[in-house]
């Protein structure tokens, strides 16, 4: 044993050598080592203190690594644990401690488990409860060490464990110790289960106002190391939703304090920010009952004003995190909690006379545009008159802000925006042409904040040209394709590559009226779209691909068929190039060029098939090597070790060294390249998402000519359909979805009947479409229950309710499947579904929480939308259904928020339609709603209160009840159809008559509103309202009234204005009707 000794020294020695060769060799013969003997003796260097310590420090690591395999074999070992025990408690290395507390917890691991050295977790405690500074660090630090090996082994005792703890949080001697406790606190709180260990819950909560006490002390050390542990403790104990319940009201505010403390070091100020995070993320529900939200959002503001005096330029500090923070805020909290009080303050930020004050609060607005996207749109005439304002700021910092504000504004109300094109335009290309004559002449600074602005200009008319119409845009290409040319031309590779993403936008929005610069912008385009000699080249070369697909998409398959072939050689170039936004688009291109080309893409289909398979064949797993594997393993022990310990310690640095090996080699592992360890989304993955997307679009584009590819597309995406990813189980059951559909119009073109309404189908699909159907379905199903994204759920909701759209029944003949599908609605309905579910929330009554989130309603609106396909596809036996729903869907009736109104309305009145005469049962609960709602002070809620209205008088059978409540409704209509501000109204007001009338016209006084009716034919804004009006007119004129002759020229002249109108403000069965009042009234 001691000539082993000696040699395994030598071996340890030679390891902190400054040659590569000799490490190499020592490691090797260190690995040859019988394993249980050299435990044995390098846990006898650990513990002599007449050895050198960076010698010992190495023996402690090369010991641990041995413990699991060899200490099962050791003999005498009560000697060596009761030797190495006291070694950890009086050693007066820090670092040695600690190394050998990590082997302690290692051998006590085992030990234990097998029902030895009972009596370890005993001899903790009683150090933790020593007089003993020192016995009091390493007590708790070998337990903390010991619970993160074995979380288990103090599950009997944790009442002791937790009076220790309570006893030794505030410690008066030692900052360590009180660290030490709180990290056991956080490691044993989410191993507790509240309801059957409520006492030792309570007991922590309790002790959280003596945390808080501990977190103070930390920062008020100066030292970040320790404040950092703290921060990590408080962060792992927020994921445990039981222990800060009661106190997180408090702890926001205490982080807030922090945040908001100039004096504070900005990496403290960033982890009370990063707090704040994640317990608005997990803690939302709480966060929105205790009205939190404006504090955090004012906080954050002022934070925000700081942004230039962080150092680390796009870096995260606590300005650029507090923008995160906004964000977040707008998307979890109900808009009167976070965004309205965000639009107030705005206003006084922005006329602030310092620019900076001025930049934080329009930035802070942009960033809550994307969370509130429908309350943002009711609040455009407040805020865009500052944005303008801002547009023209002297200062180029809030220009550029205002700027930003305009895209993220665009990005989520499209339509919106465009439609304020001639103020906002005009602004924009003042803002480039100023910014582009100054950046001669002025200093470098100077130069890099109107570059800045040069590239959200781009970025902003980019966002604004997705909700243009070509008219519009071409009033603005002569402008607008010529100075972004120009900037194609600069060195600057993001420049481009901004420019190039504009260009491809207002193309695509001009379409046709893009064609006079197709040719020059294409041929410019040339070199770009063959650049590959570095990351700068393909980073371009990727944008121009994409502006390529977008020019594409608006000229059109002629206009662009000589630049087919080379484009789709350099697209699958670009596939092994190296640079996965590239590869990324090249897919997109495909889409893109299958929608232009349809099934005459056909000679690009093998090709491109090939290469999406191969995509999504991709294997997921590690591309490192075993031993570079091996080596972050190794790493990650190292770092382990580190714990307590200084980053200069010799021993560590020699191991670390040795293990990284030379940074330049193949297998060189570099610290940084850690950081993404833990990131569950891979490249492959996201890459996969879009090449989901792809397949779909060249399926449903090709049509016939994909069909050979079918059975293989449907075998590969129903792999992915479980994928941990949730954007790729979304994508794939999209894709699924979109290749049904694509059969079904096969088969429809084919001469398949159109589906008619009911189960059993009245119309059966092809064997292929029903085999297709049921795989599908089996796999929607198989993941919608349990699936807890929201972003997915709601998607297949989508994708669902559009399917039904489209086939009608016959997705949802298979057993079961509506029951199923009923199942799924109702949990989402009435918020219960797990993708709506707060794992952090104890408790389900939160009170008036003001309302939903958008984000969180959102899901519930896709539901609703699939419960009306449902109902439409289902028909009049919908009415059994119905008895599920109505409950729920008539509580949003009344809710609070105007958007929750508005949906619920206009869901029960398409489910009443749905059912026809079968809704009698149901015809005074939906009409006593229905009336309620006719003062509701939002007029979407009201139209569609109005719009129900109609429907039930037009198809209940309970007659007596309807005809009781004609003057009550016409009571009601009366004032609207006098007032013509409102399209909406008029017309929904219109056709309620117009089915009255057809219902009940003895109820209805025809003489004195059928001239009114007339008048506001055709619809102005609702042209399904075209049916019924036209369908009464027809009516009236079978049944011989006498007030429809007499109107017969106002009837003539609402023909010829309806006729004159565009196709689709007439649907095919009323365009029958009008024509055949034309055939009726000539001569008259």
């Amino acid at each position: 044993m001691a000539q082993l000794q000696q040699q395994i020294e030598q071996l340890l020695q030679a390891l902190l050598l400054p040659d590569t060769d000799k490490v190499n060799q020592a490691t090797t013969a260190l690995s040859q080592k019988p394993n249980t003997d050299t435990l044995v003796v390098l846990l006898q260097i650990l513990t002599t203190t007449s050895k050198p310590d960076d010698i010992r420090q190495l023996a402690g690591v090369e010991a641990r690594k041995r413990v699991q395999d060899a200490w099962p074999e050791v003999e005498n070992k009560p000697a060596i644990r009761s030797k190495i025990l006291e070694f950890a408690m009086t050693d007066n290395s820090k670092t040695l401690r600690h190394s050998a507390a990590q082997i302690i917890a290692e051998m006590g691991a085992y030990d234990l488990e097998n029902s030895e050295w009972t009596d370890l977790p005993g001899k903790l405690l009683q150090g933790a409860n020593s007089p003993q500074v020192m016995h009091r660090e390493m007590g708790l630090y070998i337990m903390l060490s010991l619970i993160e090996n074995s979380p288990e082994i103090f599950m009997n005792d944790i009442d002791k464990v937790i009076q220790a703890l309570d006893s030794k949080i505030q410690d008066p001697e030692s900052i360590t110790v009180s660290l030490t406790a709180l990290a056991i606190y956080a490691a044993i709180a989410p191993m507790i289960d509240p309801e059957e260990n409520s006492d030792s819950i309570t007991a922590i909560q309790e002790a959280v106002p003596k945390m808080v006490q501990v977190l103070k002390a930390a920062i008020s050390s100066g030292e970040d190391d320790t404040a950092m542990q703290a921060f990590e403790a408080f962060q792992v104990l927020l994921g445990e939703s039981t222990v800060f319940t009661k106190h997180l009201g408090d702890l926001v505010k205490f982080m807030l304090q922090i945040l908001s403390n100039n004096d504070v070091d900005d990496d403290i100020r960033l982890q009370s920010v990063n707090f704040l995070y994640e317990a608005v993320a997990t803690r939302k529900n709480k966060i929105q009952a205790l009205k939190l939200g404006e504090e955090l959002a004012m906080t954050a503001m002022q934070v925000v004003v700081q942004i230039d005096e962080f150092d680390e330029e796009g870096e995260r500090n606590p300005a650029t995190q507090c923008l995160a923070l906004l964000d977040l805020l707008s998307a979890n909290l109900p808009p009167n909690q976070v965004v309205l009080p965000v639009l107030k303050a705005v206003g006084q930020y922005a006329t602030d006379s310092n620019p900076t004050i001025r930049r934080a609060g329009i930035l802070a607005l942009s960033v809550c545009v994307e969370g509130a996207p429908d309350f943002f749109s009711t609040q455009l005439k407040e805020i865009m008159p500052l944005v303008l304002t801002l547009l023209e700021d002297s200062a180029p910092i809030v220009r550029a802000a205002a700027l930003k504000t305009v895209s993220r504004l665009a990005d989520d109300l499209s339509e919106d925006i465009a439609n304020l094109h001639e103020s906002i335009i005009p602004a924009i290309i003042k803002n480039f042409d100023s910014a582009a004559q100054f950046i001669p002449s002025t200093t470098d600074k100077e130069q890099e904040d109107f570059k800045a602005i040069l590239l959200d200009c781009a970025i902003a008319i980019d966002s604004m040209m997705d909700g243009m119409t070509p008219e519009d845009t071409n009033k603005y290409t002569d402008e607008l394709v010529p100075r972004f040319s120009q900037l194609l031309s600069q060195d600057d590779y993001k420049m481009k590559i901004c420019a190039l993403s504009a260009t491809g936008a207002i193309a695509e929005s001009a379409e046709a009226g893009f064609l006079p610069y197709f040719k020059d912008t294409v041929n410019s385009f040339g070199v770009m779209m063959v650049a590959k000699d570095s990351d700068d080249d393909l980073e371009v070369r990727r944008a121009t691909t994409e502006a390529l697909g977008k020019i594409a998409l608006a000229v059109g398959a002629v206009p662009f068929k000589d630049y087919v072939k080379p484009l789709m050689e350099a697209s699958e170039e670009g596939l092994h190039l190296g640079n996965s936004g590239l590869k990324e688009q090249s897919y997109i291109l495909w889409s893109q060029l299958s929608k232009v080309y349809g099934e005459e893409f056909e000679p690009f289909l093998d090709g491109v098939v090939k290469g999406l398979f191969e995509s999504l064949e991709q294997d997921e797993a590690s591309s490192l090597s075993d031993d570079a594997e091996h080596k972050i393993a190794q790493i990650l022990s190292a770092m382990q070790q580190k714990k307590g310990s200084s980053v200069d310690d010799p021993g560590f640095k020699a191991q670390l060294d040795n293990l990284l090996g030379a940074g330049d080699s193949e297998e060189g592992i570099m610290i940084d390249d850690l950081e993404d360890l833990d990131n569950p989304v891979s490249a492959i993955a996201m890459e996969k998402e879009i090449v989901l997307e792809a397949v779909g679009d060249v399926l449903t584009h090709t049509k016939t000519k994909y069909l050979q590819y079918f059975p293989k597309t449907i075998e590969i995406v129903l792999k992915l359909v479980e994928h941990s990813y949730p954007g790729i189980q979304q994508s794939a059951i999209g894709t699924l979805w979109r290749a049904y559909a694509a059969l079904w119009d096969i088969e429809t073109e084919r001469g398949m009947k159109k589906w008619e309404a009911g189960l059993p189908l009245k119309v059966q699909p092809s064997s292929d479409l029903k085999q297709l159907g049921d795989v599908v379905m089996k796999a929607t199903l198989g993941i919608w229950p349990s699936q807890e994204d929201r972003t997915v759920v709601a998607d297949i909701n989508r994708m669902l309710g559009d399917t039904m759209t489209q086939c009608g029944p016959a997705p949802i003949a298979g057993e079961n499947v509506i029951t199923q599908i009923c199942s799924e609605l109702i949990s989402i309905i009435t918020k219960k579904h797990v993708c709506q579910m707060d794992p952090y929330d104890d408790d389900d009554d939160f009170g008036d929480n003001d309302g939903s989130a958008e984000y969180d309603w959102l899901v519930v609106d896709s539901a609703m939308d699939c419960l009306v396909a449902l109902a439409k596809a289902l028909g009049p036996a919908f009415s059994e259904v119905w008895k599920i729903f109505e409950k729920p869907v008539l509580k949003y009736a009344s809710a609070t928020d105007a958007t929750e109104r508005s949906v619920a309305t206009g869901t029960m009145a398409e489910c009443i339609l749905a059912m026809g005469t079968l809704v009698t049962p149901y015809t005074q609960t939906l009409m006593n709603v229905s009336l309620r709602r006719f003062t509701d002070p939002d007029a979407i809620t009201k139209g569609n209160a109005i719009y129900a209205t109609g429907l039930l008088c037009q198809h209940s059978g309970d007659t007596d009840y309807i005809e009781k409540q004609y003057n009550t409704i016409l009571g009601k209509l009366e004032p609207l159809l006098l007032d013509d501000t409102e399209g909406h109204l008029l017309d929904n007001a219109a056709g309620t008559v117009a089915r009255m009338i057809m219902a009940h016209p003895d109820k209805v006084p025809v003489e004195e509103v059928l001239p009114r009716l007339i008048e506001l034919t055709p619809a102005k804004e609702d042209w399904e309202v075209n049916g019924p009006i036209f369908q009464c007119i027809a009516k009236l004129y079978q049944d011989s009234n006498p007030t429809i002759r007499q109107q017969t020229p106002q009837v003539k002249a609402a023909i010829e204005k309806v006729l004159g109108e565009d196709e689709d403000h007439l649907d095919e069965k009323t365009r029958e009707t009008v024509l055949a009042l034309v055939e009726y009234l000539k001569g008259k």
